[in-house]
């Protein structure tokens, strides 16, 4: 069941125990990584730069058609993360801001998959050189 899909994703969160299970304190977090899986068969990276208050759609393969469609998916998630995050937002934010007031950036000089197939190694390879690198250009993997 995927949070952003889901109408009562306070009750999910609460049920499944997301916070205590599988998130840490967001006061300390920089980034909140998102892969996300769409119904084109396509994997692509929503990356929540928390301190920054920038939410960023890393795709593998751009397409021009299912552009909006990622960006609605992505605000969606971005109101997701309000819900599950709510008690702590105004300790970190400070400032009555919301994930869902990031703004949605989509970087271009991102290294593109050469074939349909590969988007979810890329997606694995963007979040490790996001944390390794924490800037675009210093990717550390080359297309062949």
């Amino acid at each position: 069941m995927a949070l952003g899909k889901n109408p009562d994703v306070a009750r999910f969160a609460q049920t499944w125990q997301l916070k205590k299970r599988y998130m840490g304190n967001l006061k300390q977090c920089e980034k909140i990584f998102i892969p996300i899986y769409d119904e084109s068969g396509h994997w692509y990276l929503l990356i929540v730069c928390v301190k920054e208050a920038i939410a960023e759609i890393w795709d593998p393969l751009p397409n021009r058609r299912r552009r909006y469609y990622r960006e609605e998916n992505a605000r969606q998630i971005l109101r997701s993360l309000d819900i599950v995050f709510a008690d702590e937002i105004d300790c970190v934010f400070h400032q009555s801001k919301r994930f869902e007031d990031f703004n949605l950036e989509i970087p271009e000089n991102l290294p593109k998959q050469p074939n349909g197939y590969d988007c979810g190694i890329f997606v694995i390879k963007y979040m490790e050189d996001s944390c390794i690198a924490n800037d675009l250009n210093k990717c550390t993997y080359i297309v062949r």
